[in-house]
């Protein structure tokens, strides 16, 4: 699968976490902004408004819940094919 590639903005880091983790894991987990302010998913500390970037620009991309004050996003495996085209992902690489 393609390298996470550094010209890639905040933004783009952040879906390509999330596309990675549902190829690789089959995984649709709930994601926090908080899951890319650490560790190996580190993207930086203003994740929280990446992710509102990402939500109010592809309203279509993520299903959206709130836990608590904390909103959550998983993504909405329907849009796969979209993220491959807006990330450059070819079907080869994963």
């Amino acid at each position: 699968m393609n390298e996470l590639n550094n010209a890639y903005t905040q933004c783009e880091k952040l879906m390509w976490y999330i596309y990675r983790d549902f190829i690789y894991n089959k995984d649709t987990k709930k994601w926090k902004a908080s899951d890319f302010q650490k560790g190996s998913t580190f993207i930086g500390y203003e994740a929280t408004a990446r992710m509102s970037d990402l939500i109010r620009m592809y309203p279509n991309l993520f299903k959206v819940d709130k836990e608590g004050r904390y909103r959550t996003i998983e993504l909405n495996p329907e849009e796969v094919d979209f993220i491959e085209k807006l990330l450059g992902i070819k079907k080869g690489d994963k």
